[in-house]
């Protein structure tokens, strides 16, 4: 592979163009963060929570139909492990994208130096896209282990108000 070599004005018109770009992609990171974390929040405390609820009124309404109170206790630990373990979810997108915006705006700042003229690549911005990765593989985790208690509360929870 050949490496061009570009003269001053031509780096200096890379530097701007780069800076300007990453710029942008930092300003859509932080728009990513807030809608991922919204819709995903929403849903896992939507059927976490709703799942409680439901077991609230189907043992409200129980009568004369016999229970498994103890099935029903570890499927409320499972929901409320759910709800816990979204907002733990919801941590992790907030975190990652955080630092991928670090890491884009450090980038960008890289470029900006380089377009004033001095020597770009001060600012180490893989560090922070490593942090994000991590963040990002915690946050997905938790969601799934997040639908995964809601699966095992589900399970329980019928197991607990159907006849033996």
């Amino acid at each position: 592979m050949t490496a061009v070599m570009l003269n001053d004005d031509q780096a200096r018109t890379h530097a701007r163009l780069n800076y300007e770009a990453l710029t942008a992609e930092s300003q859509l990171r932080l728009q990513f963060q807030a809608s991922f974390a919204e819709q995903a929040l929403k849903g896992l405390m939507l059927v976490n929570g709703g799942a409680i609820v439901a077991l609230y009124t189907v043992i409200g309404n129980s009568g004369a139909v016999s229970l498994d109170v103890g099935s029903l206790w570890v499927a409320f630990g499972c929901f409320v492990a759910g709800l816990v373990l979204t907002l733990l979810a919801y941590l992790g997108a907030f975190a990652s994208q955080n630092f991928y915006y670090v890491s884009s705006q450090f980038e960008a700042w890289n470029h900006l130096d380089a377009l004033k003229g001095s020597k770009g690549g001060a600012l180490d911005h893989l560090e922070p896209y490593r942090k994000g990765h991590w963040a990002q593989i915690a946050g997905v985790g938790c969601a799934v282990l997040s639908v995964t208690a809601f699966g095992v509360g589900a399970g329980l929870a019928l197991s607990g108000v159907l006849p033996a």
